[in-house]
């Protein structure tokens, strides 16, 4: 298998062989375990961002007021008057009732209603300074 010839030590036959296809796997593995590992020193690879899927227009629509009577039913939303039936920013008018409209569009259906202030202590009545005023000036 191997023999000494002096300062070389040379494989012959079956010992060749097995000694190439020796090398030639430590090559192949070498080769394996440097495409895992990541060099250090090379610049990180850019990664595109992953954007978000397109959101719909937002709602934006203000029921500013409504007029229900037996003739008519209407109503003011942006600044426009409508009916039911009518379209309005994409979104049609379903029904319209004392303080509340229902609309549908491409999202939906859904309901507008009036803001009403919430009062939470009725206003007090006072007196004012012009009246007392007034009787001073008056006496005078």
């Amino acid at each position: 298998m191997f023999e000494c010839s002096g300062k070389w030590l040379v494989a012959s036959g079956k010992g060749m062989r097995l000694l190439l296809i020796g090398v030639c796997l430590a090559l192949a593995s070498a080769n394996l375990w440097a495409e895992t590992v990541r060099d250090p020193t090379r610049p990180p690879v850019a990664v595109e961002p992953v954007r978000a899927a397109p959101q719909p227009p937002a709602r934006n629509y203000t029921l500013q007021s409504t007029r229900v009577s037996e003739e008519r039913r209407s109503a003011v939303i942006n600044g426009r008057v409508v009916v039911e039936g009518d379209q309005i920013g994409g979104a049609r008018v379903l029904g319209i009732e004392q303080a509340r409209v229902r609309l549908r569009d491409a999202r939906g259906e859904f309901s507008l209603a009036l803001a009403v202030p919430k009062v939470t202590r009725p206003a007090q009545a006072r007196e004012y300074d012009y009246l007392e005023t007034t009787s001073t000036e008056a006496s005078q």
